[in-house]
């Protein structure tokens, strides 16, 4: 005589959940983890999942590319761990390495301010200039149009939420939306470029479009 259906019944296991990554170092972790888990290939610059994890966050980061090590157990923003999070999912999106398809082809453009520096207050509670500059342009301009922003007050790089161009018109919005902040003194910005795979522009070498 078969048991009754109640005592077949058995309470499901809980499933683990990993913890949100915090520092420089445990995005790495968690980049090279999902690109192995992935089993992407490498081929435009890096040639495993760690160098490719390091290499995504600091330039996601706005840190310099050749310098982990000494940001290891730097604690980004939250605003910051989403960028490079979203930009470790994109990488994965694109999974052929330095075979890319050409359907795959989406066009950013890098951009970069220089920013006035106003006195910072010390009262604790109060959110930095940076902080308040960056929140704008996410809520204002990048959320509202599609996009996407991978970097910091000083720069990054915009692409679409789904697959696109970054359009004249859109870089045209952001020069606009850029000259009319206060803090800011110059904007300079790249032309198209591939989102996915591109060789990021130095700082230094956008040309300005815009300054006081």
């Amino acid at each position: 005589m078969g048991q009754p259906t109640a005592l077949l019944k058995h309470t499901p296991r809980r499933r683990r959940t990993r913890p949100e990554p915090q520092t420089v170092g445990e995005l790495v972790q968690h980049g090279a983890a999902r690109f192995k888990a992935m089993r992407l290939k490498f081929g435009h610059g890096t040639t495993n999942a760690r160098d490719e994890a390091a290499y995504l966050a600091l330039y996601a980061l706005k840190l310099p590319l050749a310098q982990l090590e000494p940001h290891l157990d730097l604690r980004p923003t939250p605003r910051q761990i989403a960028n490079v999070l979203m930009l470790f999912e994109r990488r994965i999106e694109q999974r052929f390495g330095g075979h890319r398809l050409l359907s795959f082809k989406d066009a950013g453009t890098s951009v970069g301010t220089s920013l006035r520096r106003f006195a910072l207050t010390a009262l604790a509670g109060f959110a930095s200039n940076e902080v308040v500059f960056v929140d704008a342009l996410l809520d204002d301009f990048i959320d509202p149009r599609g996009l996407e922003f991978g970097g910091w007050a000083n720069g990054g790089f915009v692409s679409k939420t789904e697959r696109g161009n970054v359009t004249e018109e859109d870089r045209a919005a952001l020069i606009d939306w850029l000259s009319k902040r206060p803090e800011v003194e110059a904007v300079m910005m790249s032309g198209p470029l591939d989102a996915w795979y591109t060789d990021f522009v130095r700082d230094d070498e956008l040309p300005q479009v815009f300054s006081r």
